[in-house]
């Protein structure tokens, strides 16, 4: 399984995390993955609850039925956690 070392901010912490996550994921599939790893790496400050996806640097919240590859995320690419 290919992976993709994706830069998470997290505006409510003031926080950014790397985490790496399947290029064959859906956003919605990845959701989980990605709000988990960042209450772990945040020592449980990060509460995940109604979480969305979003381009780090325009703000668009990501299609939920759209891939990491359909989003052209590659390895360093900026995502926000709202």
């Amino acid at each position: 399984m290919s992976r993709v070392l994706v830069e998470v901010h997290v505006p409510s912490l003031g926080a950014t995390f790397d985490v790496s996550i399947p290029r064959d994921a859906k956003i919605s599939e990845l959701l989980p993955l990605v709000t988990k790893a960042v209450a772990k790496l945040s020592g449980g400050l990060f509460v995940p609850n109604d979480a969305a996806l979003c381009d780090g640097n325009t703000g668009i919240i990501f299609n939920d039925r759209m891939s990491v590859d359909d989003m052209r995320l590659i390895n360093g690419s900026r995502v926000m956690l709202i």
